[in-house]
This record gives structure tokens, sequence and C-alpha cells, in this order.
């Protein structure tokens, strides 16, 4: 059974996502972000976009594991692509660049155990 509803509601409360829609004829992955005009925004779109990174460029292989990889090994390509971006900030922030860098990473450093 559908559940629009349902289904928009998950898309207004969650910030971002990243899926691959086999339903498609281009078989690309899609990317979904919540934007609301915050520094947050770059964030969520980059990480997803790690994620959808991902999505292409397994789409080809046999391992059930490179397909559907567990949530730890997701994290690695979006939290990769986040730091892959550090140079082109300025695109985004101009001289608000190096403050969001500071930020990023002392958040990224308070994730690790």
């Amino acid at each position: 059974m559908r559940r629009p509803h349902l289904i928009a509601l998950a898309l207004i409360l969650v910030g971002g996502f990243a899926l691959r829609l086999w339903n498609i004829d281009y078989g690309l992955p899609f990317v979904y972000a919540n934007c609301n005009g915050t520094t947050h925004d770059v964030n969520v779109l980059v990480h997803e976009l790690g994620h959808a990174f991902q999505c292409q460029e397994s789409r080809d292989k046999a391992l059930a594991d490179y397909l559907w990889p567990t949530l730890e090994a997701c994290e690695i390509d979006s939290m990769g692509m986040e730091f892959l971006v550090r140079p082109h900030l300025e695109a985004f922030f101009g001289d608000g660049a190096e403050r969001y860098r500071r930020r990023h990473l002392a958040a990224s450093l308070m994730l690790l155990p």
C-alpha cells in the first residue's frame, strides 16, 4: 500500500538523502536536499553527493556489499566527499570559507570515538 503523505512527511523531516532509482531509464542516483538557506545546506548537499557517487561507481559491481554497503561503509564516501570539496568552498562562502572549514573539521572530529 502506498502512503504518499508519509513519504512527504519523511522528506520534510530529513535534511537530505541519496538513493538509487532502479526503475528510471537512466539508472542514475537521485539526491534530495531540504535546503533552508544556511551553511548546513552545503554540507548536506555535498554529503549526499558522496552517497550518490558511491551509488554511481558501484552500479555495475557484482558484490552485494558494493551495491548496498553497511551504514559505516556508506559514510566513508559521503564524509570523504565533504573533505574533497574543501579547496573549493570559496565558491559557496567567499571570505567565510576558512571559518566553515574550521567548524566542519571540529564537528567531524567530534564524531570519532
